[in-house]
């Protein structure tokens, strides 16, 4: 080809600069880069707030203490996007460990059976998360419960909508926190006599900001974060009711750290059971070598009566915020490995 004049070698240089900037040197037609290519992340702010747990001692039924937020917040930009498709960007959030024991008594007060020698233990009622303790799963979903996969459905997620011919930058926050309710007597027992000597709390969880391809399922992770939450409270029950508990430690919470290089999601943090459904409340049985159970009980069918000698386990549900309805069930002790009871095991004494 020849130039006419020195102007037109000035415009194919221009021409060739803006191809070559766009990454289209080897072709004259631009590939529009793909959604995950386009997405851009501005900002990623977390924290857990800097206040100590509070403790409320209003109620002569329950303990209850409030932990400071963790809290994440990310602003993200959209480009265009040109094909018809929907995209939401958002938190999902899994429990990787969890551990939570409410200590009962200091007069060798047991939960119901053991023996002298096992009384330590006895005294102890722990929330478990099964599958996660015995090492089967990596994590457990922590969603809401209703908008799997996501943590929430309301500051928590994005929907983008395609096409569309602006950018589209919007922000992305949850928080979360214990507000739970521990009751001062022990809690197979009929009688509220206070016996809550102490509460331990240590759990973590990873936070991902996720966008997922509603049609396709397509799932790639924006940014990766870990946090932590302990706490340790020392209970008199002897003291009168408002001077019972003492947080012991920790006075602050670690600060959550932004990991460098993100993290892959355990399909369980994807779908049901939440955290919430798949825990149950334990006590160790050394005396039949069986554990006592107080579990959720919309997780559990209940087992037929089948004409044999019974024993009962207790299943809790979570009734409202502040209260929890105790039901009774029974178990047919001669197929506890068929009977639903084979992970929430029975114990051996039949409750009115």
């Amino acid at each position: 080809m020849r130039l006419s004049s020195p102007p037109d070698l000035w415009t194919l240089l221009w021409i060739v600069l803006l191809f070559n900037e766009m990454g289209c040197l080897q072709s004259i037609w631009c590939k529009p880069k793909s959604f995950r290519d386009s997405i851009i992340v501005l900002e990623v702010k977390t924290c857990i707030d800097s206040n100590p747990t509070i403790i409320d001692e209003s109620s002569n039924v329950v303990l209850r203490y409030r932990t400071p937020h963790f809290r994440a917040h990310a602003q993200v930009l959209v480009p265009p996007v040109a094909g018809q498709e929907t995209w939401t960007i958002g938190w999902i959030q899994a429990c990787n460990h969890m551990e939570f024991y409410n200590t009962y008594g200091n007069k060798g007060i047991l939960l119901g059976c053991g023996n002298a020698d096992n009384e330590e233990t006895n005294r102890k009622s722990s929330w478990e998360l099964p599958d996660l303790r015995d090492g089967k799963i990596q994590a457990i979903s922590d969603s809401d419960g209703v908008n799997y996969p996501w943590y929430g459905n309301t500051t928590e997620t994005w929907t983008v909508v395609g096409p569309t011919k602006k950018d589209n930058k919007f922000t992305v926050s949850m928080n979360d926190n214990f507000y739970p309710s521990v009751t001062w007597g022990v809690p197979v027992s009929d009688s509220n006599v206070p016996q809550l000597s102490s509460i331990h709390r240590d759990q973590s969880f990873t936070t991902w900001l996720v966008a997922i391809n509603q049609a396709t399922s397509e799932t790639f992770v924006l940014q990766t974060i870990r946090w932590r939450m302990r706490l340790h409270i020392n209970v008199d029950p002897d003291k009168p009711l408002g001077h019972r508990a003492v947080l012991d430690e920790p006075t602050a919470q670690e600060q959550p750290q932004i990991l460098g290089k993100n993290e892959p999601i355990p399909p369980n943090a994807m779908v049901k059971p939440n955290a919430n459904n798949a825990q149950g409340r334990l006590h160790p049985c050394h005396k039949t070598g069986t554990e006592l159970a107080l579990t959720n009980a919309h997780t559990h069918e209940h087992p037929e009566r089948k004409g044999v000698d019974l024993a009962w386990y207790l299943t809790v549900t979570a009734v409202s915020h502040w209260q929890r309805e105790f039901i009774y069930q029974p178990c047919n002790v001669e197929h506890l490995n068929t009977c639903t009871c084979n992970k929430t095991i029975c114990t051996n004494t039949p409750v009115d």
